[in-house]
């Protein structure tokens, strides 16, 4: 893959417009709507031309999946190394185009040399701008597709991808959850605060269609599990479900809610560190020793903007000895 130094993303970048919206694509342009929700308003990104330097560079083969929209038909197209998963207004979107190039809406973010590197200082460009490029650079990563039940008795299932291990003394994992537009807690944290109880279950590559439809925004009264068809097997020592099928389940309780503040009193995420209570392994994943082979697991992971990809060629490298 061709590397960008300085001069050539400052070239790249001078066809780059950025306006408020409305505002005409030209013919060798399009245009990236931008939520008209957010908090930056109702604006555009007039992207590269097709043969830009962005769009001259080879992308690996991976897995493409909008965000899910409630209530939008549902399609899906697979083959033997992509899956795209769509809604009926995404379908005219292809794989290239979904993720890419996503500069701040408001204002673009002009490189500057250090050597060979781009500096991007945090405080001078909107949270979005940072969300984008995080999760473009802490790549892949793994997902964490979280069951948990309101006090009402509700079954909830999300995915998040902010999701690691924290220790095996005592046995404890973490992931974070933001907030809903408004500021108010997602229901997945707003659950596991009032119960502390949840499961976490990993994502295989079959279940990919069904995890992306549990990231819509439904109401707090809505089952994800039954919305999205998604199958369920009790628990065993919590009172979330399970999701029936998948390799690892990992019950847990709420060990800890770390807040994280913008400001004093201003939570804008929470990490979630769950004691481990029990794992559930399907034997079918297990190689002749007992261990979990990553081949059989085949789960899908987190790439930037729509993008997931699968486990692909692996290596050893023996620790160092001193």
């Amino acid at each position: 893959m061709p590397i960008l130094r300085p001069a050539h993303i400052a070239e790249s970048l001078q066809p780059v417009m950025l306006s408020a919206c409305p505002r005409p694509a030209s013919a060798n342009t399009s245009t990236l709507p931008i939520n008209t929700s957010s908090p930056e308003g109702h604006c555009g990104v007039t992207r590269l031309s097709a043969k830009s330097a962005f769009n001259r560079q080879p992308w690996p083969s991976t897995v493409t999946a909008p965000r899910a929209r409630q209530d939008e038909a549902f399609v899906s197209r697979k083959s033997a190394e992509t899956l795209t998963v769509g809604f009926a207004r995404n379908t005219r979107e292809s794989s290239q185009d979904m993720g890419r190039n996503v500069l701040s809406p408001c204002r673009p973010v002009a490189p500057r040399a250090c050597g060979d590197a781009m500096q991007i200082d945090p405080t001078t460009v909107p949270p979005r701008e940072i969300y984008h490029r995080m999760v473009s650079m802490i790549v892949p990563r793994p997902i964490a597709w979280v069951s948990t039940i309101s006090g009402a008795g509700v079954a909830n299932i999300a995915p998040f991808s902010f999701f690691t291990g924290v220790t095996s003394h005592p046995p404890t994992l973490v992931f974070c959850v933001g907030n809903k537009r408004g500021g108010i807690p997602k229901d997945t944290a707003a659950n596991i605060l009032e119960n502390e109880e949840f499961v976490v279950n990993v994502v295989p590559y079959d279940f990919t269609d069904a995890m992306v439809q549990t990231s819509a925004p439904y109401p707090a009264d809505v089952d994800e599990f039954d919305s999205a068809s998604v199958p369920t097997t009790p628990s065993s020592r919590v009172a979330p479900p399970r999701v029936e099928g998948v390799p690892i389940s990992i019950e847990c309780r709420l060990h800890q809610c770390v807040p994280i503040e913008v400001t004093p009193g201003r939570i804008t995420s929470r990490m979630i560190i769950g004691r481990i209570e029990l794992i559930h392994l399907d034997d079918e994943i297990l190689d002749a020793s007992g261990a979990i082979d990553p081949a059989r697991l085949d789960l899908v992971s987190r790439l930037g903007g729509q993008s997931y990809a699968r486990i692909g060629e692996r290596f050893e490298v023996p620790r160092p000895t001193l």
